[in-house]
């Protein structure tokens, strides 16, 4: 995770690139340059947003099995519940 977790808008992503796992972020590089693009549009700064990933660990290629899936549920949810954005991107 990334930010203050209780920001009031939180912004997940997906499985991270090797961009990401370098930098130990969530989001890095042009996928992050888009965010805060995105995060700007709707008048949110980078740093009063909480970014999170879907997954729970890095996975090796570009999908998720189910199991895998199921298996980040729980997280995924801990961190909604102790974030309690007011949006959700």
């Amino acid at each position: 995770p990334h930010g203050e977790a209780n920001a009031p808008v939180m912004l997940l992503s997906g499985i991270p690139a090797p961009e990401d796992v370098a930098e130990g972020r969530p989001i890095a590089g042009p996928a992050w340059t888009l965010a805060t693009r995105m995060l700007a549009a709707i008048g949110v700064a980078p740093e009063a947003a909480y970014v999170a990933a879907i997954t729970c660990f890095s996975a090796a290629g570009s999908r998720l099995a189910e199991a895998e899936v199921e298996a980040c549920r729980e997280s995924l949810l801990h961190h909604l519940s102790l974030a309690a954005p007011a949006r959700l991107l």
